[in-house]
């Protein structure tokens, strides 16, 4: 019985049609991926900016309402707090510190405010 042996060569034309496939998938994925993360990034992007708002209506309220006190608020996903300290050693002037924070309590946004307390 003789044993037959059979060589395949590949030819040159589907070795670069293989390596430029493999080339566009490549790509098309990496695409995928960085619109993925960019979507992702955007989402949390609107979540500091909604923060941002709350915030500065917090310190609107608490510099229109002279509260001068420290304290804690919930308002919606988000907890503030604030805090109050003298500026300089002086007890006229009140540096009030707003902080904004998510679910997992991770900062989101801090607000420094020097008022005259009268």
């Amino acid at each position: 019985m003789a044993t037959m042996t059979r060589r395949y060569r590949l030819k040159a034309t589907s070795l670069v049609e293989t390596i430029v496939a493999l080339v566009i998938l490549v790509l098309v994925f990496s695409m995928i991926t960085l619109f993925i993360v960019s979507i992702e990034a955007g989402a949390l992007n609107s979540t500091r900016t909604r923060a941002g708002n709350i915030l500065d209506n917090y310190t609107i309220r608490t510099v229109g309402g002279k509260l001068y006190l420290p304290g804690t608020e919930n308002e919606g996903p988000f907890h503030l707090e604030r805090t109050v300290t003298s500026y300089g050693g002086k007890d006229s002037l009140l540096l009030i510190e707003c902080r904004i924070f998510d679910v997992d309590h991770v900062l989101l946004k801090k607000k420094h405010i020097l008022v005259l307390n009268e």
